[in-house]
């Protein structure tokens, strides 16, 4: 029978291609500086890993619906009218905080919990401040 760290696919590392950047199309230069010593890359990197870990062992299907609900904003400015003047504000709301979706869910796990927190509480005010300003005075 295999042994969890046998197929745990978690604990290979690896940089993403050069193809998977959209801006980027051509190789990374070498690294200008390898001076980091293990005892520094573990105090940073370590105690976020073993949380990350720990978190998904037991809430992997909670982070796969926050994963969804985080990519559903996304799906949300699609569904705003572009050329609608009513509506530029929302669609401005929704594509500036997009990233503070991605980053909550990431920090939530990896123990960041507080600023997690703060995030959502930062995507949610805006989201309400871009429903504000889209309301049109006449139809309230």
């Amino acid at each position: 029978m295999p042994t969890r760290l046998s197929y745990d696919f978690r604990r290979w590392r690896h940089k993403l291609r050069d193809y998977m950047f959209l801006i980027s199309g051509k190789r990374d230069k070498p690294p200008l500086n390898l001076r980091i010593d293990k005892e520094t890359w573990a105090g940073i990197v370590h105690l976020t890993d073993d949380v990350s870990l720990r978190t998904s062992d037991y809430f992997g299907p909670q982070l796969k619906s926050a994963y969804k609900i985080a990519n559903t904003w996304w799906d949300m400015f699609d569904d705003v009218p572009e050329h609608d003047s009513d509506l530029t504000p929302l669609r401005e709301f929704i594509v500036s905080n997009y990233a503070e979706c991605e980053a909550s869910l990431f920090n939530a796990l990896v123990g960041y919990y507080r600023q997690a927190g703060a995030s959502l509480r930062f995507v949610l005010e805006a989201l309400l401040s871009g429903i504000y300003f889209s309301l049109d005075d006449r139809k309230a």
